[in-house]
């Protein structure tokens, strides 16, 4: 008994010691070779089951979306052609996208080019395509080579933990020109959590990838989303994001459960 009292204290004071601020952490979830989730274009069809689900909707992106371009301008727009017609929902706390290092051009296109997948600023049972949809490509170097897309800032209102998944492998062409072969995240300039031996999504196939993030106390933090290159001239490219917000163990629950422990064992 006394061991098991131990246990749920220990298990309290780390849910404590985890309020403390820190390094924001990032790991990959999902384990081996290609995308997490290949293939998955209803993304919004609450009817179609999530395996990275973590809210238990069947929905990603229930905290909010991002999305590249409104599919109406053609192929090599600036960031804010048009006046940066990108789909954003929710994640109010997300206070800025923005073009990465490598950014280059977006390039609108219809569904049956770049896609097919569900239209991001909708939910329900079945959600229908996004009609018009884009891709943001950046270009870096030659084969392996690394190159930042985007970049997001979220401010203090930002859940402690959430998970982001980024959607790519839609451009649809057979040799992968803008197919990234990994796809990795960091903040503010710390070492990147990398999903590498992504598998070529030819005939716009999407490809999910999917990364958790703990905040651990901080408060801010911008965030990089990069692609590794397939081929040597050419570069790499994302549709979109989606955030979804990971329940959290309760403090007070577990400070609890130590409470009736001491008690327990002061009765007896």
């Amino acid at each position: 008994m006394k061991s098991a009292q131990n246990i749920i204290l220990a298990l309290a004071a780390t849910a404590i010691a985890g309020s403390a601020s820190g390094a924001v952490l990032i790991s990959s979830v999902g384990a081996g070779s290609g995308y997490v989730e290949n293939g998955l274009g209803d993304f919004r069809s609450t009817s179609v089951a999530k395996s990275f689900d973590v809210d238990g909707n069947d929905e990603y992106g229930t905290e909010g979306t991002f999305f590249l371009g409104n599919g109406t301008l053609g192929n090599n727009q600036g960031w804010n052609a048009g006046g940066g017609n990108h789909v954003s929902t929710g994640a109010t706390w997300v206070t800025s996208y923005d073009p990465g290092a490598q950014f280059a051009s977006i390039s609108n296109q219809n569904a049956t080019t770049y896609g097919p997948f569900d239209d991001p600023a909708l939910s329900g049972i079945t959600v229908a395509n996004r009609g018009n949809t884009a891709i943001a490509v950046a270009v870096g170097g030659g084969v392996g080579n690394w190159a930042e897309v985007m970049t997001f800032t979220v401010d203090a209102t930002v859940p402690a933990t959430f998970r982001i998944g980024i959607l790519s492998g839609t451009q649809g062409t057979a040799d992968g020109r803008w197919d990234p072969t990994g796809l990795r995240l960091s903040v503010d300039g710390d070492p990147a959590t990398e999903r590498l031996g992504l598998a070529l999504t030819s005939g716009s196939t999407p490809g999910w990838v999917f990364f958790d993030v703990d905040m651990n106390g901080e408060t801010s933090g911008t965030f990089s989303i990069e692609g590794q290159n397939r081929l040597a001239g050419q570069g790499t490219a994302i549709s979109g994001i989606v955030f979804d917000v990971i329940p959290e163990p309760s403090s007070v629950a577990l400070l609890g459960l130590g409470c009736l422990a001491l008690l327990g064992r002061r009765r007896r």
